[in-house]
């Protein structure tokens, strides 16, 4: 399947100008007013990089936090399939699936679209919670650390 097959099969030729996704290799769809999922085309790999910013990135104890999200993508189980990458220009989270044209049908083109965005939609919601609850657990360590801390330099 070519990049512009795969924007019709997806029925994305009724939602933006198919030639000017088809001449930059990218386009941007809004979901439900609340998700935007992004579509680059590799054409060296003919493949298609299906993502979206799922959050920003916290500023403490980081290490820990993106050894967290390396598991909860660890073989796709939690993230159906798709990865959690980081753009470090922007401190971005990022959830994406690479998506092979090569040999994809109509209704597996479909099925993985729906799947992003499902799960676009999810790790959009969930991340903010994560996050203030990680940051909120941070905190908590760090006081409770403090009177120990205390302790030893008296």
């Amino acid at each position: 399947m070519k990049f512009e097959e795969f924007l019709v099969a997806l029925k994305l030729d009724q939602r933006l100008d198919l030639a000017d996704a088809v001449k930059a290799g990218a386009c941007s769809i809004e979901f439900d007013n609340r998700i935007t999922i992004n579509i680059e085309y590799d054409k060296v790999q003919a493949v298609a990089q299906v993502y979206c910013i799922a959050g920003r990135a916290p500023t403490v104890q980081r290490d820990a936090f993106f050894a967290m999200l390396l598991q909860a993508h660890m073989f796709g189980t939690a993230t159906d399939g798709c990865m959690f990458g980081f753009a470090p220009q922007n401190e971005e989270i990022i959830l994406f699936k690479t998506i092979s044209l090569g040999e994809l049908d109509t209704a597996t083109a479909i099925k993985q679209l729906e799947s992003v965005v499902n799960q676009s939609i999810r790790w959009t919601a969930y991340l903010p919670e994560l996050l203030d609850d990680w940051e909120k657990k941070i905190a908590h360590a760090a006081l409770s650390m403090a009177p120990t801390m205390m302790n030893v330099r008296n």
